[in-house]
This record gives structure tokens, sequence and C-alpha cells, in this order.
């Protein structure tokens, strides 16, 4: 058990079956269960399975633990149970049989590790090659944690929160387009370094479930602006360009600071903002990566199928480890493979007003959402961001902003 889990147990307000169940039957999402391999049995899990189907749940994605790559020093508990990856996938065969054995439908992923970085412990650079010979075929993805780095300064991490010093650098950098476009590109660039090493390390074909992921930036003048939400767009779009991708699990809806989707009650957001001026806060409503979470979940959702669209294809720029960003793009979902019951998303990455023809993607007279602003803006309210409209045949996309389109839509 990771010691920020053990810190939780016995809080009140913590997550149990139960709340989850109210919030399934009020929001109809789909359960990830994740199993405690460290201070728990398999029959305690199996358990714990069968009462979440008793709740209402269905019981179809399971994660075999979490991050149990860290070293001894980091996770001295996961390393007793686990001292080599091999015991642990040894482990997680036999689990995964014996969930499939009870729920048939149910698909298994084991934990991978996606950093080869020489600052990290040999377990944690070496995990997928030392399980890859061993996965069983009861396993059929594997988990990645992908977070991107977009604070644009090399600097020591102090808590939360940077200083003065290095988040006016961060704002300074913030008004260049072109360190704006290199951040941007972090994510695409992080992700198509892990899609080649996935492929490398494991012999079969095995999906990706990335069950945490996020943009991050841990000094404090980039978080929650505008420029972070844009990464955000790039890492969807990157994720949705990759058919091994099953699963995405933005981390986190709300908490602390550094990940959340929701401005929390206290309207603290920028309690640690030292280098400008940020906005008062709306407490509860998205944030900038909240709000770009939400667009995209808004028009995949109860859809079946996803197709990306081609505005501008030299509108793209690749990065150092050889990804190709599109700075101007989107995506069009289906409900079937026919062509009713569409939404898209459309995005400008680019500090150029873009001029798109529509007239193929049959959008026309639909309702739009479109969001823009300047990427150093920090977001305390992001409906002030939003403008409303129809669709015609030809259509504007302002400087850095992003579109949701709703066929039929008012």
């Amino acid at each position: 058990m990771m010691y920020w889990v053990q810190e939780m147990v016995g809080q009140e307000g913590r997550y149990t079956l139960d709340n989850f169940a109210q919030g399934h039957a009020a929001l109809g999402f789909e359960p990830v269960y994740m199993l405690n391999m460290i201070t728990k049995d398999l029959d305690d899990q199996l358990g714990q399975l069968r009462r979440a189907r008793d709740l209402g749940m269905p019981v179809r994605y399971v994660e075999l633990g979490n991050e149990y790559f860290f070293g001894p020093g980091a996770e001295p508990l996961v390393h007793d149970r686990y001292p080599t990856p091999i015991d642990y996938i040894r482990d997680a065969n036999r689990w995964a049989a014996a969930i499939k054995a009870k729920f048939p439908e149910a698909l298994v992923a084991v934990i991978g590790s996606e950093s080869e970085s020489p600052s990290v412990s040999e377990r944690r650079r070496t995990w997928n090659a030392q399980i890859a010979p061993h996965v069983g075929s009861d396993i059929d993805a594997v988990t990645y944690h992908p977070y991107a780095g977009v604070a644009l300064v090399d600097a020591p991490r102090e808590s939360h929160w940077g200083n003065e010093a290095v988040q006016r650098r961060q704002r300074e950098l913030l008004a260049d387009p072109k360190a704006v476009q290199f951040m941007i590109g972090v994510p695409a660039d992080d992700f198509t370094h892990l899609r080649a090493k996935h492929a490398s390390d494991f012999d079969r074909p095995l999906a990706l479930w990335l069950t945490e992921f996020n943009c991050n930036d841990w000094h404090g003048g980039v978080r929650h602006t505008w420029a972070q939400g844009l990464a955000l767009i790039s890492q969807y779009h990157a994720f949705l360009e990759e058919p091994g991708v099953q699963l995405l699990n933005l981390h986190n809806l709300t908490g602390g600071v550094l990940f959340t989707a929701m401005h929390p009650e206290a309207g603290d957001t920028f309690r640690g903002v030292t280098a400008a001026s940020p906005p008062s806060v709306k407490p509860q409503s998205p944030t900038a990566i909240g709000l770009v979470t939400a667009v995209f979940g808004r028009a995949a959702n109860g859809m079946k199928r996803a197709a990306a669209i081609d505005f501008r294809p030299e509108a793209a720029f690749e990065t150092p480890r050889g990804a190709m960003v599109e700075l101007v793009g989107g995506w069009v979902f289906f409900r079937a493979d026919g062509i009713d019951g569409r939404n898209a998303v459309m995005f400008n990455l680019s500090p150029a007003a873009v001029s798109a023809d529509l007239a193929a993607l049959n959008l026309a007279a639909s309702g739009y959402e479109r969001w823009s602003t300047d990427p150093s803006r920090y977001v305390g309210d992001a409906s002030t961001l939003r403008t409303l409209g129809k669709v015609g045949d030809t259509f504007d996309l302002p400087p850095y902003s992003l579109v949701l389109i709703t066929a039929g839509a008012d």
C-alpha cells in the first residue's frame, strides 16, 4: 500500500464502494477497480469485486496494484511483499486467472513503467523487461501513468509552489509563442517515446490503460493557465491517435491544487502564486484541465468511434524525439458506423487565427461552444472564456482555441 494511501485509511470522507456506487448510479461512469495486493489477499479482493457487482456496478476493468515499481526506500511495504518484479508478475498471473474465473467479462491489467531515466531506481527502469517474459494469457493490458512536465523551467521542486523568481521566469516564457509551442509538444513527445517502449518491451499486443495522466507544473507559474489546457489538448489528441489505448483516467477530478480538474470549495487554487495577480476563483468550477477534459468527455460520451479531422497538415512541428504535433486539428465522434449522431472537437493551438472548411463534415447549423484566450491567462472561471454560435460551412478558429460541436444542438 502506498504511503499516501496509508494516510487516508480511516479518514472521514474517504471513498467507499457504497459511495462509488452512488456516483455510478447518478452518472453512469465505467468503474475501474485497483486491487490492493499488498495488505489484502486474493480472497478479500475477490469479495470486494463481488460486493461492487452486488451494488449494481459492472466488473469489467481491473488493475492489479498501483506503481509497485518504486524502490524499497520509497515503498518498503511493497518491496517486502514483492522483492522483485518477477515476484509481482507471478502473483499477478494467479490473481488474473482467479478474477476471470469469477468475472469472465473482466479485463485485467498489470503495472507497467514508462521511465528509463537514470535518476530512478533500477527496479523501476527494468520493471517492464523483467515482467514481460512472464506475462500470462489472462493479462489483457498494461497500465501507465504518463505525466507530462510542462513547467517550462528546470528548477528544484519546493513542495507545490516555486519561488517568485521561478514563477516570474515561467510567466515571461508564457508570453513567447515559441515557448508555448514547445510546451504543447511535450505530451506528444513523451507519449511517442512511451508507445515505442511499450511495443519494444512486450512481445504480444497488450492494450494501454492510461490510468493516471496530466500535464504538470510543480511551481505555479503555468499551472491552471490556459497554456496548461492547450498542452492537455495535445495530450488527448496524441492518445486518440493510438489505437492501442483502451482506457483513460485523468488524475484527478478533485483534490490538491497540483492536479485538480475542479477548483476547490475554499477557492484557494492560486494561493501560492507570487509572480502574478491571478483572478478570483469560482469554487467547484472547472480548472483549465477540467474544462478541456469536460469538452473531450462530452464529445465522446455515448459514441462508438472517432475519426481525426485534418484541417491544416502543414500546421505541425516535430519534437526532439520525432513526434509530429498538430497545431490545428480535431476529432469527429460517431454513435455508430453511419453519419448520424455525431459530435466534434476542434482545436487551434497556434498563435494565428485559422478558417476551416467544414462542408464535408455535415455539421452545418449545429451549435458550437468555443473557448479561447491568451495562453498566460489563469483560468479562475472557465465560463468567461466561452462563446456560443452556429456552425456554417466555414468556421473560424481563433488563436489558442478549443471548440465543441454537438450535432443538432441549438
